[in-house]
């Protein structure tokens, strides 16, 4: 049975973007590592609306409405490369107000793995000689290591996600309700009257 979740349940807590590709995720999409060639392959993963709920709680935000992601994925001579992009529709807590705020994500993925330690520096040099020739060359992550012989797609497409997620979701009309509620500080001390305004008090009251 699927929990409704409310935004005084949720309390406006930003989403956990400590969530690596290691963590534990109900949704999982495994590959073996020594099943991907040289020609490359398109894979469409989407989860079960069922799993809607779980990645919800997971991604620390109100529902997930929409997650769907498109990876092309191939080995080189020392590495598999995995890009594509990630689409997500979610539903988050204003910080302000509480209210649901709706956000949709477009992620790109550009990933580089490789099996063994002593090839992380012979394709970091390959993708660095390759840095002079892209238009934003901070945009390509360093190669990791394929843990346990298995790439999970999955967890690629959520880390992906937790890192375009809003941590402080704004509802429209957020920052009127802000300065509406917002109390004055009757502990601050009043301003010093300036020369001028105390001139034209005494101009009114016809002393001096």
């Amino acid at each position: 049975m699927t929990k409704v979740r409310t935004a005084s349940t949720h309390d406006a807590n930003p989403p956990d973007k400590s969530k690596s590709m290691t963590s534990s995720w109900s949704w999982t999409y495994p590959v073996v590592a020594g099943d991907i060639t040289v020609d490359a392959k398109d894979i469409v993963i989407q989860p079960d609306k069922a799993d809607y709920a779980a990645l919800a709680d997971e991604l620390n935000v109100l529902g997930v409405l929409e997650l769907k992601a498109l990876v092309r994925i191939h080995r080189t001579r020392k590495s598999i490369r995995i890009r594509g992009h990630v689409d997500a529709v979610v539903e988050q807590s204003c910080v302000v107000t509480l209210e649901p705020v709706r956000q949709t994500l477009h992620e790109e993925i550009d990933r580089t793995f490789v099996t063994d330690r002593d090839d992380i520096e012979i394709v970091s040099g390959r993708m660095n000689s390759n840095r002079e020739m892209m238009i934003d060359p901070d945009e390509i992550d360093p190669p990791e290591i394929i843990e346990k012989g298995r790439l999970d797609l999955a967890a690629i497409a959520l880390e992906h996600v937790v890192l375009g997620l809003d941590l402080y979701p704004r509802a429209a009309g957020a920052d009127i309700a802000l300065e509406k509620t917002e109390p004055l500080d009757s502990s601050a001390e009043p301003l010093p009257e300036s020369p001028f305004a105390a001139l034209a008090r005494l101009k009114v009251t016809g002393t001096g």
